[in-house]
């Protein structure tokens, strides 16, 4: 019998770090991709080692997001090298890139006023010299805000700050509540998912087993 309820008891509290194993660090910055045959790539290196061609589409894009780096985050828009720089024509020693500049979500900005004023997607054709590293493409369509060669601000967003590390959770909760604020019609949430409610539901058994028991042992 003690070995039975011992085994109940460690089933229990073996998953009470399952919630701090979900804590999950994150970080809020400028992400720099590149778009290579219509599929975005986040760039393995910074924009300073990659030369400018002519004829790229360079993107960069204001993330909230943990190591795990999806397409799911790359810029959003359907336009491609021929829209963007239509009507710029090829100069000899000259690239033509097309950069498409994404502010992201209000979700992804700490303060207040910089998440009411996230502009929608901008793209613009940037001419420099072929060769030249494309961390000047940049700077030379928007106005930037860098520190120690790292982007921390385009067009003064976000206002301040620069790389900043927030916990995923807390930016999870922080996209519910922004939904239901914005649509009355949310999806319910999957509790059987949750990791709480699965800790819950554990606790409950075991303890539901544990009662059963004892109530069987009095009954003899």
């Amino acid at each position: 019998m003690k070995k039975f309820l011992v085994s109940i008891a460690a089933f229990f509290f073996a998953l009470v770090p399952i919630t701090s194993a979900n804590a999950e660090s994150a970080w809020r910055y400028w992400s720099y991709w590149q778009l290579n045959d219509g599929v975005w790539e986040m760039a393995m290196t910074g924009a300073a080692d990659v030369k400018a061609e002519d004829g790229q589409v360079q993107g960069w894009r204001y993330i909230t997001a943990g190591i795990d780096i999806s397409e799911e985050f790359a810029p959003r828009t359907e336009e491609t090298f021929e829209s963007i720089c239509a009507g710029v024509d090829a100069k000899d020693g000259v690239a033509r890139v097309a950069l498409v500049v994404d502010f992201g979500d209000a979700t992804d900005y700490s303060n207040p006023t910089d998440a009411d004023s996230v502009p929608s997607t901008k793209t613009t054709c940037v001419e420099i010299n072929a060769g030249d590293p494309s961390s000047l493409i940049l700077s030379s369509g928007f106005e930037t805000r860098e520190e120690s060669g790292m982007v921390c601000g385009v067009v003064n967003l976000p206002s301040s700050g620069c790389g900043e590390e927030v916990d995923i959770s807390a930016v999870t909760a922080n996209e519910l509540l922004s939904t239901s604020a914005e649509d009355e019609k949310v999806a319910p949430l999957n509790f059987y998912e949750n990791s709480s409610f699965q800790l819950l539901l554990a606790g409950a058994l075991a303890v539901g087993l544990l009662a059963l028991v004892l109530k069987n042992k009095q009954s003899r």
